[in-house]
């Protein structure tokens, strides 16, 4: 049974973003805010797996939470793992609400393209950078993404 994981980019609003991950293992909701590009990172990430990178580890600024993502490839299947740090680096008290093994990479990333590009076509160029004002519009990262993931697609069949 191939296992599945749904991402959304659920709310934008001044300053802040909220993303919703759901799968076997259940579901988590959490708002970041706009200190650190989030979309960007996330679009980055799945880039750099799609071109061979064996993990990737990046957090979101929850003020002041950190919310730690870590991505591994294993054995040709994904493994994503979200944690939540009460302060920014530190390792202990960690809560782990979210991980889930055995995910297909390429599904994934085609989730995470789809649900950014809607999000940015929602808005519209003018209207993202309103709501994620120290940041500008992903457009690099999500053609990087496309680029990665019709490589791959091409490569595979």
């Amino acid at each position: 049974m191939v296992r599945t994981m749904q991402f959304a980019w659920a709310e934008i609003r001044h300053g802040w973003v909220t993303f919703v991950v759901s799968g076997e293992s259940g579901r988590l909701r959490a708002s970041v805010g706009d200190g650190i590009d989030a979309p960007r990172l996330l679009l980055n990430a799945m880039s750099a797996l799609l071109n061979g990178a064996a993990a990737v580890t990046f957090s979101f600024d929850g003020e002041p939470t950190e919310i730690r993502w870590n991505m591994q490839m294993i054995r040709g299947e994904l493994k994503v793992s979200i944690s939540l740090h009460p302060q920014w680096g530190e390792e202990e008290n960690v809560k782990t609400p979210w991980v889930e093994e055995g995910l297909p990479l390429l599904a994934l990333a085609e989730v995470i393209h789809r649900e950014t590009e809607f999000l940015i076509n929602s808005l519209g160029e003018e209207g993202y950078r309103e709501a994620w004002a120290l940041h500008g519009t992903p457009t690099d990262a999500l053609k990087e993404l496309k680029s990665s993931i019709e490589r791959v697609r091409a490569n595979s069949g």
